[in-house]
């Protein structure tokens, strides 16, 4: 069920709260500010990755606003064009074990407010039972970070080329 938009504001408030608390019992809060660490920073690079589709899109002499790579190759294509950077990040976006799969899907936990919690069915003595499960995905922030910079720094020296 999903959580009430106070119940998700509170949260972010609170997020926002351990990140500049200097003070308290580590191993008490340490969880927490970990986990409020790794979402800060991975709307970051949500946000990073927004503006490095912008980028292209302005190598690509695009003007209009777009927020993915799916909308961006719509509008290339509207004027019968390509661009390898693209069909990069799409084939990327489509990886499930891909870090851009890993930020999209980090985010949306993000902005859902949700754990990631999902359900299995299991048959014990022929009847069917639905077990709820705690799925915690694992995101680490600093190896989509440093995955992100080598991909970005790569697409750029290949444009300049280009």
């Amino acid at each position: 069920m999903a959580r009430s938009l106070a119940a998700r504001v509170n949260e972010k408030l609170y997020h926002a709260g351990l990140l500049l608390a200097l003070t308290g019992s580590e191993d008490a809060a340490a969880k927490a500010r970990h986990q409020a660490q790794q979402f800060a920073a991975g709307a970051m690079l949500e946000a990073a990755y927004r503006l490095f589709i912008l980028e292209v899109a302005e190598s690509c002499q695009i003007r209009q606003v777009v927020m993915n790579a799916g909308e961006l190759k719509a509008m290339l294509a509207q004027e019968s064009r390509s661009h390898a950077v693209v069909e990069t990040l799409l084939s990327l976006e489509a990886d499930d074990n891909s870090w851009l799969s890993s930020l999209h899907r980090e985010y949306e936990v993000f902005v859902a407010g949700e754990q990631g919690s999902a359900s299995v069915a299991a048959s014990i003595d022929n009847n069917t039972q639905l077990i709820s499960l705690d799925v915690t995905q694992h995101f680490d922030a600093q190896t989509v970070l440093d995955d992100f910079k080598a991909f970005v720094g790569a697409q750029r020296e290949f444009l300049q080329e280009w």
